[in-house]
């Protein structure tokens, strides 16, 4: 559908010499998907079918084939698809015993993407018996971080016992935080993985095994064993890809059986030199970009998204375009007993990214946009990593009396929030100029304020240049006269972070790695101290450069 751009200047436009204007349209809505979409064996190669939709400006088709361990390959790409008819075609270039997906993609002619539709899995001759690990590629700026995950596949066998070592260049990149994938928290590791020693070989060794005897990973799908999280060095020159690999696995089952592994496969760290603007890497900043994050079902870096809406807010776009994307997120009240989550700031900002922890025994949480936002701005939950992830965006701005009587709120099945352990760890705004930030904020909810003082382990850590530390306050104090400062090896005050009056609630400061005059500090050991009525707490935490 194409809608005419209300704010489009006819003076500013007209051609000279021309008699009237040129109007401009911009085409924001994706084509229908492909329907009937379907992936038969036979005995050489695999036949495709398929259906057309019915979009009167459908400009293309495309099939990607996909298989573990192997590039994605395009099959079909048509450029003149005829709307609404059947298509068909035989795939050849195949293996015996691999599995292969089918990923069907319909296009309009300005480009807009529809909706995946995938067919498959799929194999030609008996499956090859499969079990592989593998580490998921990931890509970050100089200075930025990459998330890694360690990934099992076991065709037929639990796995009650894993080993591994992984390995990286310690020049390039440093550990800041380490978690048990989704998939393997019913196993227990041997021995703790020491990060700075890690860091510092480059190399660490994983041995993890099921001690109750009924918690296995499960066959049968791809687990996620371990995710890592690195800092690539503000010392590596982009364009690099930086290897990730490991060694020495071993996997057993529940009996205490070897199970071989058919491979083990490496990955990387992608640098790249910039955040770039066009998420859609079409070489434009546009509308396009948008749709691409809100189907995306990856987490997109927030400094390239704050990138991209600062591009987009400083053209001319219709009034509709907000309308549209609000079609493709859901906005709700605020539930019963749900933490309500607020954010203060003296700045109008255009996008803000919270990510949460929880105890994912309690199921998946609930999010839902405050009425107050509803039709003013779009919401995106994900999961990642373990974590919840929520992106507010507004296309319009977001000025800070609208932000501070709660955007969105968060609840478990049948379940008080405060009971799953629902802490904000990490809240990043952008404004109007793409400027991103982490600011302090936390969690409210008639039960979610906290029943006793604390003082959580700095994250990440080791940190290069920033980390954010959070604390407590009682439901049962009030509040308190809260300090909260970082002190030098040698004891002496580095910089003073909190000193001032708190009311009950969970809070998180960011600290930035600087000194009372604004000078970075050296590397090395700093520890942070809180103090609040009678309650007293010191941490340590690590500065790597």
């Amino acid at each position: 559908m194409a809608v005419t751009d209300e704010n489009f200047n006819t003076t500013d436009y007209a051609a000279t010499g021309v008699s009237g204007y040129i109007a401009v349209y911009l085409d924001i809505t994706p084509p229908s998907p492909v329907t009937e979409a379907m992936a038969t064996a036979g005995t050489s190669s695999i036949m495709l079918s398929w259906k057309n939709p019915s979009d009167s400006d459908l400009g293309s088709i495309k099939i990607v084939r996909t298989a573990d361990g192997m590039d994605d390959v395009t099959v079909v790409m048509d450029e003149a698809p005829v709307a609404g008819a059947t298509g068909s075609f035989e795939d050849t270039g195949i293996s015996t015993g691999v599995e292969y997906t089918y990923v069907f993609t319909a296009a309009d002619v300005n480009g807009n993407e529809s909706q995946a539709v995938t067919a498959g899995p799929v194999s030609i001759g008996p499956p090859a018996p499969t079990t592989y690990l593998k580490v998921r590629k990931a890509t970050a700026v100089p200075g930025g971080s990459a998330m890694t995950k360690v990934q099992l596949y076991s065709a037929d066998s639990d796995i009650a016992g894993i080993g591994f070592k992984m390995k990286f260049d310690p020049a390039k990149l440093q550990i800041t935080d380490m978690m048990a994938g989704k998939d393997s928290a019913g196993l227990t590791p041997v021995g703790e993985i020491d990060i700075v020693a890690a860091n510092t070989a480059g190399e660490f060794v994983l041995s993890a095994i099921d001690l109750s005897g009924s918690n296995p990973i499960l066959a049968g799908g791809i687990r996620e064993v371990l995710v890592v999280t690195f800092m690539v060095l503000e010392t590596v020159t982009a364009p690099d890809s930086i290897p990730v690999t490991l060694e020495n696995a071993s996997l057993s089952d529940p009996a205490g059986a070897d199970v071989a592994l058919s491979s083990v496969m490496g990955g990387y760290v992608k640098v790249i030199a910039q955040v770039v603007s066009d998420l859609d890497g079409d070489g434009e900043t546009n509308s396009k970009d948008l749709w691409y994050y809100l189907y995306s079902s990856d987490e997109v870096p927030f400094e390239a998204l704050a990138a991209m809406l600062a591009d987009m807010l400083a053209q001319p776009l219709p009034s509709t375009l907000l309308a549209a994307v609000q079609d493709v997120v859901s906005t709700a009240v605020t539930a019963d007993g749900a933490a309500l989550i607020k954010l203060n700031t003296d700045y109008e900002i255009i996008a803000a990214r919270f990510t949460f922890s929880y105890d994912q025994s309690y199921g998946r949480p609930d999010v839902q946009l405050s009425q107050a936002l509803t039709g003013k701005v779009f919401i995106k939950p994900m999961l990642v990593g373990g974590k919840l992830v929520v992106d507010i965006i507004s296309l319009t701005g977001l000025v800070p009396s609208q932000l501070g009587s709660g955007m969105f709120s968060v609840s478990f099945p049948d379940k008080d929030q405060s009971k799953a352990g629902l802490t904000l760890e990490k809240v990043e705004t952008a404004d109007r100029n793409g400027t991103v930030r982490i600011e302090a904020a936390k969690v409210n909810g008639g039960s979610a304020l906290p029943r006793a003082y604390a003082l959580s382990q700095n994250s990440p850590n080791p940190f290069n240049p920033s980390t954010t530390i959070s604390y407590e306050i009682p439901e049962s104090d009030g509040g308190a006269k809260v300090s909260l400062t970082v002190y030098n090896i040698r004891g002496q005050k580095v910089i003073t972070l909190v000193d001032e009056l708190k009311e009950a609630g969970q809070y998180s400061i960011n600290w930035d790695g600087r000194d009372l005059s604004g000078n970075r500090v050296s590397s090395g050991v700093y520890f942070y101290r809180m103090q609040a009525g009678n309650f007293t707490a010191t941490r340590k935490m690590v500065i790597l450069k």
